[in-house]
């Protein structure tokens, strides 16, 4: 169920307070055992200001910010452990869907170019996409070819006068920011070593006119609906438990990419995975990763076995 906006499971724990301030936002959880004192303080703040407030009171940090994870590598009382991969960042091209529809080919980004994104582009720790992700293991998903085979009432944009120029990405996501700026950027120049191997995985990227634009998460999902713009930079989890699931939501999300014997997998074009850090403060609480890569906290002080993932 939900108490406050935030999701309480059957775990040991429950939300108790929502807070905002100076110093963050976020909530506070308590043990739901009777007797039950200890809290746990989960705090939100902008990765601009993780290095700043390395030190505090905060006995567990996750981040993205490198700058954070070097300076933590680099005092006494902090350790650092990388987390498992856990974002994709991927690119979906109106005018790709239109040569697929007309029964063109499918190229993809070669391992130089993601290798080049991932090191080039954005700030963050990144690999090129690796050839087994999950988008590339679809053929076992019926309903995705059933949908493929299906035309659907929303008919792709760049056939109602659509933007020809933007690559538009949430404006809140820095590293989508980054991916598209840098897209941007080796069409439009001679950065790319080989501009026409771009042009044949995003036709029309390598025209001038072509920006990038970050806009609302609204926006962005509103025309990926209709495919009112030239591209979109978008984000998918690296490992989701159900690929099949993970599918069909970002086909509700981006309505154009069905019918017309369009597969997905070779609608989406494979950017880089990202992963966060966990920072370690001098004295943290017992931590492990879950068989999913998620984080479980173990409360010693009270309950043996409590925990909180």
């Amino acid at each position: 169920d939900y108490r406050g906006g935030f999701e309480a499971g059957t775990g040991p724990f429950r939300p108790e307070e929502i807070f905002s301030g100076s110093s963050g936002s976020g909530v506070l959880v308590r043990p739901s055992w009777s007797g039950g004192k200890s809290l746990i303080r989960f705090v939100r703040i902008p990765e601009r200001e993780i290095m700043d407030r390395l030190g505090e009171a905060g006995d567990i940090t996750i981040t993205s910010e490198q700058d954070a994870v070097e300076y933590a590598r680099s005092v006494g009382g902090l350790s650092t452990i990388p987390l498992p991969w856990s974002s994709s960042y991927l690119l979906i091209s109106t005018t790709r869907v239109n040569r697929l529809r007309g029964g063109g080919s499918a190229f993809d980004l070669t391992a130089a170019m993601r290798s080049d994104l991932a090191s080039e582009a954005v700030s963050v720790e990144a690999r090129g996409c690796p050839p087994g992700s999950w988008f590339r293991q679809l053929e076992g998903c019926g309903r995705l070819t059933a949908i493929s085979d299906h035309q659907h009432r929303y008919l792709p944009g760049y056939l109602h006068g659509f933007d020809p120029c933007r690559i538009i990405y949430n404006d809140e996501d820095i590293t989508a920011g980054e991916l598209a700026g840098r897209l941007v950027a080796l069409g439009g120049s001679d950065l790319s070593e080989n501009p026409e191997a771009l042009e044949r995985v995003v036709p029309g990227i390598n025209s001038s006119a072509v920006r990038a634009v970050g806009v609302s998460e609204r926006e962005l999902h509103a025309s990926l609906g209709r495919g009112d713009d030239f591209a979109y930079i978008i984000r998918v989890k690296t490992g989701p438990v159900d690929r099949c699931a993970e599918a069909m939501q970002l086909v509700e999300k981006a309505k154009y990419l069905a019918g017309s014997g369009v597969r997905l997998r070779d609608a989406l074009i494979p950017l880089i995975d990202t992963r966060r850090y966990l920072i370690f403060g001098p004295d943290p609480p017992t931590v492990w990763m879950g068989r999913s890569g998620g984080i479980i906290i173990e409360n010693k002080a009270e309950e043996p076995g409590g925990r909180l993932e």
